[in-house]
Formats: structure tokens, sequence, C-alpha cells
């Protein structure tokens, strides 16, 4: 767990130094979307070091689970989801424009990534799903 936290720590790093020496504006953005989710990731691991120094107990990664609990909705429970989560984003959204730094916030914060990744998840299964149909076709 360490060690993957430290890769994408390095690798943000890296990214962190070259981004403005790139030549176009395209490949800053797409490096710089690959800057954010390492540093995404560091702070999911940093969270999860955390809680096993409390607990002792080591935890799955978020992506791990949300990965698997989204591959074993069907497809009207997927197309629920892609309807409910936007909502839950912009709610989350707009409260955290309201509250002060602190745990409330972080944990604000955490929720807002947990529904975002999830919302991504989603529209990838629902993709998959539609072109395996389209195979058995």
């Amino acid at each position: 767990m360490i060690a993957k936290k430290n890769q994408h720590y390095r690798r943000a790093l890296q990214l962190f130094i070259e981004i403005p020496y790139l030549e176009t504006a395209e490949e800053r953005a797409q490096h710089a979307i690959t800057l954010l989710r390492d540093h995404r990731a560091v702070q999911d691991y940093w969270r999860l070091i955390d809680e096993f120094k409390e607990t002792g107990k080591e935890i799955t990664s978020a992506e791990q689970t949300l990965e698997e609990e989204v591959n074993d909705l069907t497809l009207i429970e997927l197309a629920k989801e892609s309807k409910n989560l936007p909502p839950n984003i912009s709610k989350t959204k707009a409260k955290l424009k309201d509250l002060p730094d602190g745990k409330k916030r972080s944990k604000a914060l955490v929720k807002l990534q947990l529904f975002e990744k999830r919302l991504e998840l989603v529209k990838i299964r629902i993709k998959q799903l539609s072109d395996e149909q389209q195979v058995d076709r």
C-alpha cells in the first residue's frame, strides 16, 4: 500500500515538473488530469494508512470496492445509478461551498470524490454491457 502511494506521489511530482515544458495545451491538460488523479490516489492511500494505524486492520481501497459494487449491478440498476448520481454530485458541491475548512469539509470532499468515481465507473460499465450486447447480435 505504501509502495503504491509512493509510486503515485513520484509520478505526480514528475508530472508537476514536466507539464510547463510540454508543447501543446492538450498534452498539458492530459498530464494535468493524470497529476490530479495521482494526488487523489495519494490522499486515498493516506486515508487507508491512517485507518490501518487506528484499527490495525488492512482496508481495501475505496476504488476497488466501488468497482466490485458497480460490476455486480444489473443494467436497470446501472441506469438508476446514472440518473441518481449527478444530482447527488451537484448537492454535495453546493454543500462544499458553505462548509468551512475542517473535518466536515474533508468528509464532504471524500463523498464527492466517491460519487464522481462511482458515476465514472457506472458509465464505463453501461458502455461495456452495451458493447457486449452488440457483439452478441
